[in-house]
C-alpha cells in the first residue's frame, strides 16, 4: 500500500499550524486529518525537523546524483573530495 496523497493545503496548514502554535505533533495531524508520521515528514522535507528514518527529497536527489557518478559509500566519497 503506498503513501496517502494529501492536498499541499491542507499539509502546508499543518505545518504553519505547528510552527504557530504550542499544539502536539499529534493533535496538529489529528486536527488536519492526516498522520502524525505524514506531518513529520512535511516538515523534514522543508527543512524544519531533523529526521534520521527519513530522507528528504533533496537528500535523495544528492545520493543519485553521487550513484550515477559511481560514489556508493562513505569512503568512495571521502577520496574524492
Amino acid at each position: 500500500m503506498g503513501l496517502k496523497k494529501y492536498p499541499q493545503s491542507v499539509l502546508d496548514g499543518a505545518v504553519a499550524h505547528y510552527q504557530a502554535n504550542k499544539d502536539s505533533m499529534h493533535d496538529v495531524a489529528r486536527i488536519y486529518g492526516i498522520s502524525a508520521s505524514t506531518l513529520y515528514r512535511e516538515l523534514a522535507n522543508k527543512g524544519l525537523r531533523v529526521s534520521k528514518y527519513h530522507k528528504t527529497k533533496n537528500e535523495e536527489a544528492m545520493l543519485k546524483y553521487l550513484e550515477q557518478k559511481g560514489i556508493t559509500d562513505l569512503s568512495q566519497l571521502r577520496t574524492k573530495v
